[in-house]
Order: C-alpha cells, then sequence, then structure tokens
C-alpha cells in the first residue's frame, strides 16, 4: 500500500542532507497525494520528538508543517498543507498511538468525521503504519478513506444479478447487499448468515445459502476475508 511503502522509504531518509531534509519530504508526499487523492481524504507524517533530524527547536511554530513543539508532522488534504492535530491527546490517539507501541499496521473502525468548511458529514476509515529504524519507532504514516469511495468501488462489483457486499470485523454492513440490511449487523441477520461470516471472519472463505425475507429470494452466498496489511483484521 501507499503507506506502507512510504514508511519503509522514511525509515532510509538519513541519506537526504540534514538541511533540506524537511523540504525534500514534502516535497515527496504531495505528488503522492494528488495522484491518489480520488481515494484518500489525506496523507500524513507524524515523527516522534527529534526523531526527524533532531531539529524541532528550530522548527517550533514553523507553518506549514510544524506545531507548538517544532516536531514534524505534515498532512496534505483537500486544504493543502497543514501541521496534523489530535496525535497527542489522550484516548483519541490510537491511530498513532497504536502502531508506535506495537509495531504493526493499524485500521480503524468507520468513524463520523464533519469537514470544518461545509460541515458535510462522512465516515472515514484511518490506516495507518509505524516508521522503525534500528527496532525503535520513530514515527508513523496514515491516510484517511472516505468510505462512500468504497462503497462505490464495492457496487462496481455487481454484475448479471449478483451482489458484492463488504463488512467490518466486527459484522457491521459498510456496503450491504439491500437496503433493509444498512446499518445493521451480521448478528441481526438470519442463521444461515451468520454461520457464513463467522467463518470467515476466522479467517476462512465461507458459503452457504440463504432466503432472502424482503423478496423471498434463494442467494447463494460466498465470503472471503479480507485483511489489512499486518493488523491482524
Amino acid at each position: 500500500s501507499l503507506v506502507r511503502a512510504f514508511s519503509s522509504q522514511l525509515e532510509a531518509n538519513e541519506s537526504i542532507p540534514v538541511d533540506i531534509r524537511r523540504s525534500i519530504i514534502i516535497s515527496q508526499m504531495e505528488p503522492l497525494y494528488n495522484s491518489n487523492k480520488k481515494e484518500l481524504v489525506d496523507f500524513w507524517v507524524v515523527w516522534e520528538p527529534d526523531a526527524f533530524d533532531g531539529r524541532d527547536a528550530e522548527f517550533v511554530n514553523a507553518k506549514p508543517a510544524h506545531d507548538d513543539t517544532g516536531r514534524f508532522v505534515p498532512v496534505f488534504s483537500q486544504g493543502g498543507l497543514e501541521p496534523v492535530i489530535g496525535y497527542n491527546v489522550s484516548g483519541l490517539d490510537d491511530w498513532y498511538v497504536g502502531p508506535l507501541k506495537s509495531q504493526r499496521d493499524f485500521a480503524s473502525e468507520p468513524y463520523d468525521f464533519t469537514y470544518a468548511n461545509d460541515n458535510r458529514q462522512v465516515k472515514l476509515v484511518t490506516l495507518s503504519t509505524p516508521i522503525v529504524k534500528k527496532g525503535k519507532s520513530v514515527g508513523v504514516v496514515g491516510t484517511d478513506l472516505d468510505i462512500d469511495g468504497l462503497m462505490k468501488m464495492v457496487g462496481g462489483l455487481y454484475a448479471n444479478g449478483s451482489k458484492a457486499v463488504l463488512l467490518t470485523g466486527d459484522g457491521t454492513f459498510l456496503v450491504p447487499h439491500s437496503t433493509e440490511a444498512e446499518g445493521k449487523n451480521m448478528k441481526d441477520m438470519p442463521p444461515t448468515l451468520r454461520e457464513v461470516f463467522e467463518k470467515a471472519a476466522s479467517g476462512q472463505a465461507a458459503q452457504g445459502q440463504f432466503t432472502d425475507e424482503a423478496t423471498g429470494e434463494t442467494m447463494f452466498l460466498a465470503y472471503a476475508p479480507i485483511t489489512i496489511g499486518d493488523t491482524g483484521k
């Protein structure tokens, strides 16, 4: 993925002269975001204190990619380049602290987000991965994905009367097979459906057959798990 590939690239950034290192990383991030912004809401990096180049004190409140700590925390989004916020808010920082401590990829459950400029509400998923040097986590790279775009992509898989569905790890429908299933969980579905999902959730491909109560149609199901990096999800 883009996030993991860029993390690997950053793990070798000592080859960049220290006096231009921050500007070079920004110049690398911008085209990566711009070429993927149809799918990505943003693209960001957060470094631990002085872990990037040991020069945080020189960049306190230096816009546009630093905050009042001087840490290198650039994020590209529709609003341009800004410093990342919220990485140091206890209880709301699992997307940063999680991969930093576990040294594994992180994937959030879908959550609601409101754009400040137009109050538009969307559902997002955060994906992030640690930057590890000599066995130590020194930062995190991540992105936020708009679920609406994901729904359109999965919806495009429908063909010849078949229907594609997408569920979270806990069984909530992200892309349902019918309007009746919107916002519901697999636990609300008929027993055959639940059994098939439980197998898929355990990492097995599964299949089964059931009758849709809303339409009376008999449907054949085939589910397969999708694993995101090494998140375990």
